[in-house]
C-alpha cells in the first residue's frame, strides 16, 4: 500500500469516527429530551394527584355512596332513557357493594311502555338479589312509561310544579279517505280477518273496529300492576 492510499484510509477512518460520534451526541440528547420531558410529565400528574386530593376527590370512592340514575327524555329504544343504557347503570349500582342507595332522577314525559317494564322489572330483579333502597326523584315532568318506572321504587319525591302521573296508553292513527274521495281516489285492500286493517288511513273507521281500538288502549292503560303500585304510594 502506497503512502497516498495509507493516508486516505486514515483519513476515511476519521470521517467515519468523527460521523459515528455525532449520531451518538444527537441519540443521547434525544435521550435526555425524552427523558426530561417524562419527567415533567410525572411530576405535573403527581401536583395534580396532591392538589385533588387536597380537595377531595377521589378517583376511585371507597365510601359508601348514593348512585343517581338519570331518565331524561323520552324512554325508547336508542335515546338516552332506554333500557339498553339504563339497566346496566342499574346493575352496576346494586351490585356496587359501597353504593347503599339508589336514586332515580327522573325528568321524562314517558315513552314505549315495553321500555319501562324492562327497567322497572330489572330494578325488581336487582333488589331481590341485592337490597338497596330505591326512591325516584321527579324534575319538571315524570308522566306515562316514566311515572310507571317512579311506582316501582320505594318512594317518589316531586316538586309542587312537577308534572306528575298520566299513565295511560294512546293509540294515533290518520283518516285520509275522505279526501281521497274527493280526488276519486280508492284503495283496494284485501286482509284476512275485519279488524286486520283497521289503522288504514285510507280506509274509514267502522264501528267495530273503533270499539276494538278503544277496547285495546283501555286493556294496555289499565295495568293491575300499575294500579296496586300507585296505591301503595298514595296511602
Amino acid at each position: 500500500m502506497t503512502e497516498s492510499e495509507i493516508r486516505h484510509a486514515v483519513s476515511d477512518e476519521l470521517v467515519r469516527d468523527v460521523l459515528r460520534e455525532r449520531r451518538s451526541e444527537r441519540r443521547w440528547r434525544l435521550i435526555k429530551r425524552g427523558m426530561m420531558v417524562a419527567a415533567g410529565l410525572v411530576f405535573f400528574a403527581l401536583y395534580l394527584f396532591g392538589y385533588a386530593k387536597q380537595m377531595g376527590w377521589k378517583m376511585i370512592p371507597n365510601n359508601e355512596i348514593t348512585a343517581v340514575i338519570h331518565l331524561d327524555g323520552e324512554i325508547s329504544a336508542g335515546a338516552t332513557a332506554s333500557a339498553e343504557k339504563v339497566v346496566p347503570l342499574l346493575r352496576k349500582a346494586f351490585e356496587a357493594k359501597n353504593v347503599k342507595a339508589v336514586v332515580l332522577s327522573i325528568d321524562s314525559p314517558g315513552g314505549a311502555p315495553v321500555e319501562a317494564e324492562r327497567i322497572y322489572q330489572s330494578i325488581k330483579a336487582f333488589r331481590k338479589k341485592h337490597p338497596k333502597p330505591v326512591v325516584a326523584v321527579i324534575n319538571n315532568v315524570g308522566a306515562s312509561a316514566a311515572y310507571m318506572v317512579a311506582l316501582h321504587t320505594d318512594k317518589i319525591y316531586a316538586a309542587n310544579y312537577s308534572l306528575v302521573g298520566s299513565v295511560g296508553a294512546v293509540l294515533t292513527g290518520w283518516d285520509f279517505h275522505k279526501a281521497l274521495e274527493k280526488l276519486q281516489i280508492s284503495q283496494r285492500v284485501y286482509a284476512s280477518g275485519n279488524l286486520k286493517s283497521m289503522l288504514n288511513p285510507y280506509m274509514p273507521m267502522t264501528p267495530e273496529a273503533d270499539r276494538k281500538a278503544q277496547e285495546m288502549v283501555q286493556k294496555m292503560g289499565q295495568g293491575n300492576e300499575t294500579a296496586e303500585r300507585r296505591g301503595l304510594h298514595h296511602r
